[in-house]
């Protein structure tokens, strides 16, 4: 695959210790957003959903994003869900991947997602 190195941490003649990133590369083709839902709203997903995004300073249409991996147990919340609001305050990461074809999206670029 083709892609850009967008981020150097190290540079030549400096140590880098075991297991630590010296680059970040960016790869061309398709990219994946990742979302936390809440409980209550994760029930309504399924693998292979198509979902409409909204990516920031994109012009023209904005792509469909296809949910592709769906965490099977909530994120820590930082505090114990005693009550059922609580509970349902949990959030579960969510994968959605998004058709780059043309190479227009790049990494750390906001966006939205509606369910």
């Amino acid at each position: 695959q083709d892609g850009d190195v967008s981020l150097v941490w190290y540079r030549e003649g400096e140590v880098a210790l075991p297991g630590v990133p010296v680059v970040r590369l960016s790869v061309q083709g398709d990219v994946t957003l990742r979302v936390f839902v809440s409980m209550s709203s994760v029930a309504r997903l399924h693998l292979g959903q198509g979902l409409a995004v909204t990516i920031e300073g994109l012009s023209g249409p904005q792509p469909q994003g296809v949910v592709s991996r769906i965490a099977d147990q909530a994120e820590y919340t930082g505090r114990e869900a005693q009550t059922d609001s609580d509970r349902n305050a949990q959030l579960v990461a969510v994968e959605i991947s998004i058709r780059n074809p043309d190479g227009q999206l790049k990494a750390g670029v906001p966006a939205s997602v509606t369910f």
